[in-house]
């Protein structure tokens, strides 16, 4: 079976059970590259199987495709994941494009909460920056270190919670930390709650913990003319304002026109 066959047949497959289509496509990718559907390959026996136990069992268990193959693209590369660690999400790609433009192969930059370390490893990648990944699961760690190996990634990483292991001073912060309320855990798509981990979801009664722990102390390891980056729940931008409310704040919006980063600066 020619590639561009099995393919429409998966992605038919899944439209028929309600599932977006670009699952088959990140199924695709991941295996075989972006270019896939315009490849002269024909799959054998053993790639068709293969292929189709991942799409049946997305079918039958709702796991998502990413959760299956423990791989999730972030940035153009492919990192590896597992129920430890939170998926990479689009939207923080803005986050991520925030930082890449105040970055040099001199910043040194803090990505705490790293779970999978697609920021820090991405920004080590992108622009030679001297990163310190950071988070308080041990798991996360390990899924933060394989990654940087396979990717060719020169940095370091160490157990810390919040601040506490942090000695140094940095030119960049960055942090995606969980913001989710408790009690709206529950409430998400099934394909969050059952498949992240609650570690990287929950961010305390008001979803604000961490980011509260973050402003009290973040301006002891920023340096001179530092900058905070933090991506944000959709709906907190007004309770962040008056939490960073001594300091210099602007909010970025993400792809959908949806309140998503939130640039700190110490006022001078």
């Amino acid at each position: 079976m020619e590639i561009k066959d099995c393919y429409n047949l998966i992605k038919n497959k899944f439209i028929a059970k309600n599932i977006d289509e670009s699952d088959a496509y990140a199924l695709f990718d991941y295996f075989y590259g972006k270019d896939f559907i315009v490849a002269n390959h024909v799959l054998n026996k053993k790639e068709i199987n293969k292929l189709l136990r991942i799409a049946n069992k997305r079918i039958k268990t709702h796991e998502p495709i990413f959760s299956i193959i423990n791989f999730s693209p972030f940035y153009g590369r492919f990192f590896k994941t597992n129920k430890h660690v939170l998926k990479p999400r689009l939207d923080t790609e803005i986050l991520l494009n925030e930082a890449l433009k105040l970055s040099n192969n001199k910043t040194k930059i803090l990505d705490l909460c790293c779970g999978s370390g697609i920021l820090g490893i991405t920004l080590n990648l992108e622009k030679l920056c001297k990163v310190l990944c950071a988070d308080i699961s041990n798991f996360a760690l390990a899924i933060t270190r394989k990654n940087a190996k396979a990717l060719g990634a020169n940095i370091s990483a160490i157990k810390s919670d919040m601040f506490k292991n942090i000695q140094d001073k940095f030119d960049i912060i960055v942090a995606n930390p969980p913001y989710i309320k408790t009690n709206d855990i529950e409430s998400l798509d099934s394909e969050v709650k059952n498949f992240d981990p609650k570690l990287a979801l929950d961010g305390g009664d008001d979803g604000l913990k961490f980011y509260k722990i973050i402003a009290s102390e973040f301006e002891k390891y920023l340096s001179k003319d530092g900058t905070l980056l933090l991506e944000i729940g959709f709906n907190q931008k007004n309770e962040l304002l008056e939490i960073f409310s001594e300091f210099d704040v602007k909010v970025i919006k993400d792809f959908n026109n949806l309140d998503r980063v939130l640039i700190v600066k110490i006022k001078e």
